[in-house]
């Protein structure tokens, strides 16, 4: 409330001294019920703006307001022109008439319309309301608004107060709004009923590096020029990270407090951020799974690469020409990979590598990473992707009469897909539309990954036969000494050939998963799709031996596992999707055991 309460306070205190006094020497009551509307000895004392006022037990009563043991006290009438009964001013006050308006007289805050009796008479306040989102606080002079905690406070009619904002150490105060403007202390006069809003603000600092632009909504940010900007606590910032179409540049990820390589990023400004947007040289082909789908019957295998096209332009993507893309979709009359003309070294939006040359790619099956992100960056995992072609390069069975018809089938890649299963892996209907693979064709640049050092992993060079001739470990042990099988044995979980916190990598230096992510059985960062001569899985090598489902603590059985890896006569045991990186490379379903599979072969 306002700084005049303790003086309120000790004016009402006066008053309720004297009953206290009077009470200690009245004489004690007779036991004779008293007449009817006999008033009490009591003292009196002048009311405020005239007459008198009794006072009983610390209650406040007009000049004829009596009192009895047995019949309460009599109220004023509140409409007689007099003040009489419990009234404290003409008609108006006490228990029973309506509150006093400002300046007749009062006892108590209740005897008001305002619900201020301050010195005897009826004050007039207001309520002053103060808003933010935080990031900051506001306190006020004279004291009743500490903002953070006490948001509103009514003041006196005419006070004059002052606001201060207080940013917290990581913000800055933006301005006032309301009843107040500018970044200067807030100082008003309470006539009214009145709100102000603080805004305080914290910076966001976007750092580019290499070609292209990052802008901001709501604005703020436009960088190449303006690069850091501030806005108020709590604002929700869409980063929008844009190359331009011919620019030879791409943008490849964020870092900071944003990340991935999806070019926007959401950020919530409660505090100081940053971010980092990282656009390298296009030296490689770029390659990306399509952002929208499309229909089995545009008419020609061409018709899809102007559909890569529009994409790649609209992100930014393509070259000054619109036509740095083919789409990887075959038909009779039209193979994928003739259409990439000579290009050579494709890497997705994020930078991570594909594969280097048509030739290893349709002829060795060489595959560094699964295409799982669009144009945009965006990440499609464990999708179908329609292609119409074959592994080779050129068209399969399946294109949908040549991409004229939504009837019949079509062969299918996926997106987790490594060799072979990134192309075709299963067939489809025609019916659904799906997205499509989208490749660069005009840069010619050898591609050659960096390596990252580890525990190698990989898939035996040679299949492997549970007929007891050796035993994994034996199989796995002919490709490099002491390897150990991945494999579940009724004795032994397969978790017991990893170590956790390593990190494993295949034969070509492209990490597969730390030993937590292998035993989780779950999606890979990478597949497993090399041998350790440095081969890639081909069509007739799709499967390994894994001899249990579920993750890879538990134990194999003897149905699982052709009865602990020593018959091939028992039915069935466990194997996993090699060509993949989605959860089916460990669970995927049982084979027979008179059939040979690769094993996974890991370091010790």
């Amino acid at each position: 409330m306002v700084s005049t309460s303790a003086a309120r306070l000790a004016w009402s205190l006066s008053f309720l001294l004297v009953p206290l006094a009077l009470a200690a020497s009245a004489p004690a009551p007779s036991s004779t019920p008293a007449p009817t509307h006999a008033a009490p000895p009591a003292p009196v004392t002048p009311l405020v703006g005239g007459g008198t006022a009794l006072f009983l037990d610390g209650l406040e009563l007009g000049t004829d307001c009596r009192w009895s043991a047995s019949v309460p006290r009599e109220p004023g009438s509140c409409s007689d022109l007099v003040q009489n009964g419990c009234e404290t001013d003409t008609d108006c006050g006490g228990r029973s008439c309506p509150g006093c308006g400002f300046g007749l007289d009062c006892l108590q805050d209740s005897d008001c319309q305002s619900g201020i009796c301050y010195l005897g008479a009826c004050d007039i306040a207001y309520q002053l309301q103060v808003t933010h989102t935080g990031g900051g606080s506001v306190t006020s002079a004279p004291a009743g608004i500490d903002c953070g905690v006490t948001c509103s406070a009514l003041f006196d009619a005419g006070t004059v107060v002052t606001l201060t904002a207080t940013p917290a150490a990581d913000a800055v105060f933006m301005g006032w709004s309301g009843a107040c403007s500018g970044t200067d202390p807030c100082i008003l006069t309470v006539d009214q009923t009145a709100g102000v809003s603080a805004h305080f603000g914290h910076s966001l600092e976007v750092t580019r590096v290499g070609t292209g632009a990052v802008t901001s909504t709501p604005a703020g940010i436009a960088c190449g020029v303006t690069c850091s900007g501030i806005f108020e606590h709590g604002t929700t910032v869409t980063l929008a990270a844009r190359p331009a179409n011919g620019s030879g540049s791409f943008f490849s990820g964020w870092t900071g407090d944003c990340a991935g390589a999806f070019h926007d990023c959401v950020l919530d400004v409660t505090a100081p951020r940053t971010a980092t947007a990282t656009f390298p040289a296009m030296t490689y082909n770029l390659v990306f799974v399509s952002s929208t789908t499309l229909a089995t019957n545009l008419g020609s295998a061409p018709a899809y690469d102007v559909q890569c096209n529009l994409l790649a332009t609209a992100a930014g993507l393509n070259n000054a020409a619109g036509n740095a893309y083919v789409a990887w979709i075959s038909s009779s009359v039209s193979s994928a990979s003739a259409r990439l003309d000579s290009g050579r070294g494709w890497v997705q939006v994020d930078g991570s590598p594909f594969t280097d040359t048509e030739n290893s790619l349709i002829t060795t099956n060489k595959v560094f990473r699964a295409i799982e992100l669009d144009e945009t960056g965006a990440r499609h995992g464990s999708e179908f992707v329609m292609t119409g072609t074959e592994w080779s390069g050129l068209a399969a069975p399946q294109t949908c009469l040549d991409w004229t018809s939504t009837v019949g089938g079509v062969a299918l890649g996926e997106t987790d897909g490594g060799p072979v299963a990134w192309t075709h892996l299963t067939n489809g209907v025609c019916s659904v539309p799906r997205r499509i693979y989208c490749l660069g064709k005009t840069q010619t640049a050898a591609l050659t990954p960096p390596a990252t050092a580890g525990k190698k992993i990989w898939l035996s060079n040679a299949a492997y036969s549970p007929n007891g001739a050796t035993t994994p470990n034996q199989h796995c042990a002919a490709d490099q000494s002491g390897a150990l099988a991945l494999l579940a044995r009724t004795t032994a979980p397969a978790a017991n050939a990893l170590t956790p916190a390593a990190t494993y990598v295949r034969v070509d230096g492209q990490v597969v998963g730390t030993g937590a992510e292998l035993i989780a059985a779950g999606v890979l960062p990478n597949g497993l799709w090399q041998h350790r001569n440095g081969g890639y899985l081909n069509v007739t090598e799709l499967f390994a031996w894994t001899g249990q489902n579920g993750d890879l603590t538990a134990l194999g059985t003897p149905a699982g596992t052709c009865n602990d890896w020593t018959s091939t006569a028992s039915p069935s045991g466990a194997v996993g999707l090699a060509a993949v990186k989605d959860a089916r490379w460990w669970n995927f379903t049982a084979q027979s055991c008179s059939s040979s599979r690769s094993l996974i072969c890991v370091e010790p």
